[in-house]
């Protein structure tokens, strides 16, 4: 392999081994006690399979960056430097379904996740405007405005 490839083939590995660590398997119980705690409520069962839901202002289930920052959890309301106020929501449907060892893999996974965010100029009484970003489990979505969010 020439020389200059080699910094790329590594960089390459060592990325390939992040993600793969994100998307560990995890014990289920785990996972929907975790879910649990941010605020999620089971909504139906079926053998193995649970589905959790939510609907309400943004909990830490969820990670944003604007530009090349890094991920953190959003605020439920926010007031930006312009005056401009938003309010931040949250409405995911989750299925999980563990494998025969009870472990929850990422192709157990499956569902979406909606951040809405209102944006109200300020000082108006009129309705402002609403963004929506919508990701899939172990995916991510981007916003007009370049706010990028995914689960955490």
């Amino acid at each position: 392999m020439p020389r200059p490839l080699l910094p790329l083939v590594a960089t390459l590995l060592v990325l390939v081994s992040c993600a793969d660590m994100r998307e560990a398997p995890v014990p289920a119980a785990d996972e929907v006690a975790r879910l649990k705690a941010l605020g999620f409520v089971p909504f139906a069962s079926a053998g193995q399979t649970q589905v959790l839901r939510y609907s309400g202002p943004v909990t830490p289930a969820v990670l944003c960056r604007s530009g090349a920052g890094g991920y953190a959890a959003l605020p439920a309301r926010r007031q930006l430097a312009d005056g401009t106020s938003q309010r931040i929501e949250l409405d995911a449907y989750l299925q999980l379904t563990p494998g025969a060892d009870g472990t929850l893999a990422a192709s157990g996974r499956r569902g979406v996740y909606a951040v809405s965010i209102l944006t109200q100029p300020p000082g108006s009484r009129r309705t402002g405007e609403v963004e929506i970003i919508t990701f899939e489990p172990g995916g991510s979505g981007t916003s007009r405005s370049g706010l990028t969010c995914r689960p955490a």
